[in-house]
Protein backbone atom coordinates (compact mmCIF):
# COMPACT_ATOMS: atom_id res chain seq x y z
CA UNK A 1 0.00 0.00 0.00
CA UNK A 2 1.40 3.66 -0.89
CA UNK A 3 1.80 6.01 1.59
CA UNK A 4 -0.26 8.40 -0.16
CA UNK A 5 -3.01 6.08 0.54
CA UNK A 6 -2.25 4.80 4.02
CA UNK A 7 -2.04 8.47 5.41
CA UNK A 8 -5.69 8.90 3.87
CA UNK A 9 -7.01 5.73 5.53
CA UNK A 10 -5.10 7.52 8.58
CA UNK A 11 -7.19 10.79 7.91
CA UNK A 12 -10.42 8.42 8.03
CA UNK A 13 -9.44 7.64 11.36
CA UNK A 14 -8.39 10.95 12.82
CA UNK A 15 -12.32 12.06 11.42
CA UNK A 16 -13.97 9.41 12.91
CA UNK A 17 -12.42 10.16 16.07
CA UNK A 18 -13.17 13.57 15.57
CA UNK A 19 -16.68 12.96 14.92
CA UNK A 20 -17.37 10.72 17.54
CA UNK A 21 -16.04 13.95 19.95
CA UNK A 22 -18.43 15.92 18.43
CA UNK A 23 -21.38 13.48 19.16
CA UNK A 24 -20.24 13.16 22.68
CA UNK A 25 -20.06 17.50 23.30
CA UNK A 26 -23.67 17.26 22.42
CA UNK A 27 -25.27 20.84 23.43
CA UNK A 28 -22.85 21.86 25.90
CA UNK A 29 -20.30 23.06 23.52
CA UNK A 30 -22.05 24.06 19.95
CA UNK A 31 -19.47 26.79 18.72
CA UNK A 32 -16.64 24.00 19.41
CA UNK A 33 -18.41 21.29 18.14
CA UNK A 34 -19.07 22.85 14.82
CA UNK A 35 -15.62 24.05 14.43
CA UNK A 36 -13.96 20.53 15.08
CA UNK A 37 -16.62 18.94 12.63
CA UNK A 38 -15.77 22.00 9.98
CA UNK A 39 -11.75 21.23 10.30
CA UNK A 40 -12.49 16.70 10.42
CA UNK A 41 -14.33 18.01 6.88
CA UNK A 42 -11.52 20.17 5.48
CA UNK A 43 -9.30 17.36 6.36
CA UNK A 44 -10.85 14.88 4.29
CA UNK A 45 -11.83 16.56 1.30
CA UNK A 46 -8.13 17.81 1.09
CA UNK A 47 -6.11 16.99 -2.10
CA UNK A 48 -3.96 14.19 -1.50
CA UNK A 49 -1.02 16.04 -2.04
CA UNK A 50 -1.47 18.55 0.24
CA UNK A 51 -2.80 16.09 2.81
CA UNK A 52 0.48 14.47 2.43
CA UNK A 53 2.33 17.70 2.85
CA UNK A 54 0.62 18.06 6.17
CA UNK A 55 1.54 15.21 6.91
CA UNK A 56 5.15 15.51 6.14
CA UNK A 57 5.91 18.88 7.14
CA UNK A 58 3.31 19.03 10.55
CA UNK A 59 1.37 21.59 9.02
CA UNK A 60 -2.48 21.86 8.73
CA UNK A 61 -2.56 22.96 5.12
CA UNK A 62 -5.97 22.34 4.69
CA UNK A 63 -6.85 24.46 7.65
CA UNK A 64 -5.29 27.55 7.01
CA UNK A 65 -8.90 28.78 5.22
CA UNK A 66 -10.40 29.35 8.62
CA UNK A 67 -7.61 29.37 10.97
CA UNK A 68 -5.61 31.93 8.89
CA UNK A 69 -6.41 35.02 7.50
CA UNK A 70 -5.35 34.44 4.09
CA UNK A 71 -7.42 31.76 2.53
CA UNK A 72 -5.50 30.89 -1.24
CA UNK A 73 -2.06 31.60 -0.86
CA UNK A 74 0.34 31.45 2.35
CA UNK A 75 3.90 33.00 1.71
CA UNK A 76 7.18 31.73 3.37
CA UNK A 77 6.97 33.96 6.44
CA UNK A 78 3.74 32.74 7.54
CA UNK A 79 5.29 29.39 8.88
CA UNK A 80 4.29 30.82 12.47
CA UNK A 81 0.60 31.10 11.20
CA UNK A 82 0.59 27.39 10.20
CA UNK A 83 1.79 26.32 12.92
CA UNK A 84 -0.80 28.30 15.68
CA UNK A 85 -2.82 26.49 13.10
CA UNK A 86 -1.23 22.94 14.06
CA UNK A 87 -1.76 24.17 17.53
CA UNK A 88 -5.61 24.77 17.91
CA UNK A 89 -6.11 21.38 15.46
CA UNK A 90 -4.72 19.30 18.08
CA UNK A 91 -6.66 21.10 20.93
CA UNK A 92 -9.60 20.77 19.17
CA UNK A 93 -8.84 16.80 18.81
CA UNK A 94 -8.05 16.93 22.77
CA UNK A 95 -11.04 18.36 23.63
CA UNK A 96 -13.55 17.00 21.91
CA UNK A 97 -11.70 13.32 22.87
CA UNK A 98 -11.98 14.17 26.63
CA UNK A 99 -15.12 16.00 26.49
CA UNK A 100 -16.62 12.57 24.61
CA UNK A 101 -14.93 10.66 27.65
CA UNK A 102 -16.48 12.56 30.48
CA UNK A 103 -20.04 12.82 29.06
CA UNK A 104 -20.90 9.31 29.51
CA UNK A 105 -24.47 8.96 31.36
CA UNK A 106 -24.38 6.69 34.07
CA UNK A 107 -25.37 3.42 34.71
CA UNK A 108 -29.39 3.45 35.43
CA UNK A 109 -29.64 2.66 39.37
CA UNK A 110 -30.62 -1.14 39.77
CA UNK A 111 -34.04 -1.52 40.79
CA UNK A 112 -35.02 -2.26 44.60
CA UNK A 113 -37.12 -5.47 45.64
CA UNK A 114 -39.84 -5.07 47.60
CA UNK A 115 -42.11 -7.07 49.91
CA UNK A 116 -45.70 -6.60 49.61
CA UNK A 117 -47.39 -7.49 52.54
CA UNK A 118 -50.07 -10.67 52.67
CA UNK A 119 -52.70 -11.90 54.54
CA UNK A 120 -51.77 -15.28 56.20
CA UNK A 121 -54.01 -18.04 57.80
CA UNK A 122 -52.21 -19.45 60.55
CA UNK A 123 -54.27 -22.40 62.96
CA UNK A 124 -52.38 -23.28 66.35
CA UNK A 125 -53.83 -25.90 68.97
CA UNK A 126 -53.66 -26.37 72.66
CA UNK A 127 -52.26 -29.36 73.34
CA UNK A 128 -51.89 -31.14 76.99
CA UNK A 129 -48.59 -33.18 77.46
CA UNK A 130 -47.92 -33.42 81.57
CA UNK A 131 -52.13 -33.31 82.75
CA UNK A 132 -53.63 -35.07 85.94
CA UNK A 133 -55.77 -37.06 83.74
CA UNK A 134 -52.61 -38.73 82.56
CA UNK A 135 -51.46 -39.97 85.80
CA UNK A 136 -52.81 -43.53 84.99
CA UNK A 137 -50.62 -43.57 81.70
CA UNK A 138 -47.72 -42.21 82.99
CA UNK A 139 -46.96 -43.12 87.16
CA UNK A 140 -44.58 -40.84 87.59
CA UNK A 141 -46.96 -38.13 87.53
CA UNK A 142 -48.62 -38.69 90.67
CA UNK A 143 -45.28 -37.63 92.79
CA UNK A 144 -44.63 -34.83 90.34
CA UNK A 145 -47.87 -33.53 91.53
CA UNK A 146 -48.16 -34.18 94.82
CA UNK A 147 -46.94 -31.75 97.48
CA UNK A 148 -43.20 -30.75 96.95
CA UNK A 149 -43.04 -32.41 93.24
CA UNK A 150 -41.75 -30.62 90.41
CA UNK A 151 -45.22 -30.04 89.31
CA UNK A 152 -47.12 -29.11 92.35
CA UNK A 153 -49.61 -26.72 91.24
CA UNK A 154 -49.13 -26.84 87.35
CA UNK A 155 -49.60 -28.53 84.40
CA UNK A 156 -47.61 -28.72 81.42
CA UNK A 157 -49.50 -27.85 77.94
CA UNK A 158 -48.03 -26.40 74.53
CA UNK A 159 -49.18 -24.47 71.67
CA UNK A 160 -48.42 -26.27 68.39
CA UNK A 161 -46.71 -24.94 66.29
CA UNK A 162 -45.09 -22.99 69.17
CA UNK A 163 -43.17 -20.84 66.54
CA UNK A 164 -44.94 -18.93 63.92
CA UNK A 165 -42.99 -16.73 61.18
CA UNK A 166 -44.49 -14.08 58.89
CA UNK A 167 -43.50 -10.69 57.50
CA UNK A 168 -43.37 -7.17 58.71
CA UNK A 169 -46.89 -5.68 57.69
CA UNK A 170 -48.82 -9.34 57.05
CA UNK A 171 -52.29 -9.77 58.67
CA UNK A 172 -53.04 -12.93 59.82
CA UNK A 173 -56.08 -14.47 60.57
CA UNK A 174 -55.54 -17.23 63.19
CA UNK A 175 -57.56 -20.20 64.22
CA UNK A 176 -57.29 -21.32 67.32
CA UNK A 177 -58.25 -24.36 68.21
CA UNK A 178 -59.07 -25.77 72.15
CA UNK A 179 -60.19 -29.09 72.29
CA UNK A 180 -60.27 -30.06 76.10
CA UNK A 181 -61.95 -28.70 78.79
CA UNK A 182 -59.46 -26.84 79.97
CA UNK A 183 -59.65 -22.78 79.56
CA UNK A 184 -56.32 -21.63 77.90
CA UNK A 185 -55.48 -18.07 76.67
CA UNK A 186 -53.33 -16.68 73.53
CA UNK A 187 -51.10 -13.86 75.03
CA UNK A 188 -49.02 -11.53 72.72
CA UNK A 189 -47.32 -8.20 73.88
CA UNK A 190 -50.15 -5.99 72.08
CA UNK A 191 -52.73 -8.61 71.79
CA UNK A 192 -54.85 -11.32 73.66
CA UNK A 193 -57.75 -14.10 73.65
CA UNK A 194 -59.51 -16.52 75.66
CA UNK A 195 -59.66 -19.96 74.52
CA UNK A 196 -62.35 -21.78 76.05
CA UNK A 197 -62.63 -25.32 76.22
CA UNK A 198 -63.77 -27.27 73.50
CA UNK A 199 -64.53 -24.06 70.99
CA UNK A 200 -62.35 -23.10 68.46
CA UNK A 201 -61.69 -19.52 68.54
CA UNK A 202 -60.93 -16.85 65.42
CA UNK A 203 -58.68 -13.70 65.48
CA UNK A 204 -56.85 -11.24 63.18
CA UNK A 205 -53.60 -9.93 63.82
CA UNK A 206 -51.37 -7.25 62.28
CA UNK A 207 -47.64 -7.93 62.30
CA UNK A 208 -46.95 -4.08 62.37
CA UNK A 209 -43.00 -3.85 63.10
CA UNK A 210 -40.20 -6.77 63.08
CA UNK A 211 -39.16 -8.74 65.86
CA UNK A 212 -39.27 -11.52 68.51
CA UNK A 213 -42.24 -11.69 69.66
CA UNK A 214 -43.07 -14.17 72.79
CA UNK A 215 -46.57 -15.64 73.31
CA UNK A 216 -48.14 -16.96 76.49
CA UNK A 217 -51.07 -18.20 78.45
CA UNK A 218 -51.98 -15.96 80.87
CA UNK A 219 -53.45 -19.09 83.06
CA UNK A 220 -51.18 -19.54 85.82
CA UNK A 221 -51.00 -22.69 86.50
CA UNK A 222 -49.94 -23.25 82.81
CA UNK A 223 -46.39 -21.05 82.69
CA UNK A 224 -44.14 -21.13 81.73
CA UNK A 225 -44.46 -23.87 80.20
CA UNK A 226 -47.69 -22.97 77.61
CA UNK A 227 -45.37 -20.30 75.59
CA UNK A 228 -43.96 -20.23 72.22
CA UNK A 229 -43.17 -17.30 69.81
CA UNK A 230 -44.28 -15.08 66.85
CA UNK A 231 -41.44 -14.02 64.52
CA UNK A 232 -41.77 -10.92 62.79
CA UNK A 233 -39.38 -10.65 59.52
CA UNK A 234 -37.97 -7.48 58.66
CA UNK A 235 -39.74 -6.80 54.64
CA UNK A 236 -36.15 -6.25 53.36
CA UNK A 237 -34.80 -9.51 54.20
CA UNK A 238 -37.87 -11.24 52.28
CA UNK A 239 -37.69 -9.12 49.10
CA UNK A 240 -34.18 -9.90 49.02
CA UNK A 241 -34.68 -13.62 49.25
CA UNK A 242 -37.35 -13.58 46.77
CA UNK A 243 -40.11 -15.61 48.31
CA UNK A 244 -41.59 -16.60 51.42
CA UNK A 245 -41.60 -20.61 51.17
CA UNK A 246 -41.07 -20.75 54.74
CA UNK A 247 -42.91 -18.45 56.21
CA UNK A 248 -45.80 -19.69 58.22
CA UNK A 249 -45.85 -22.36 60.83
CA UNK A 250 -42.49 -24.28 62.14
CA UNK A 251 -43.65 -27.06 60.10
CA UNK A 252 -44.35 -24.78 57.05
CA UNK A 253 -47.38 -23.34 57.57
CA UNK A 254 -49.41 -21.21 55.35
Amino acid sequence: MGGTSRLALGMSAVRAMLLRGVVALGATSSVLAASVTRHARMMTVAEPNGLLHWYRGWHLLPLRSSLCPMRDHIPARSGNCRRLDNRRAIAFVLIAVLAGSGCARPPAPARTATYTPRTRDLTVTTVPLLVKEAQQVYPFLRAAFAKGGVLEGKEVYAFSPSTLTVVEGDTIHFTIINPEDDVHSFVLPDFAVSLPGGKTTLATYVARRAGIYPILCAVQSHLPMMSGQLVVLPRAVMATAGGDTTVGGARGGS
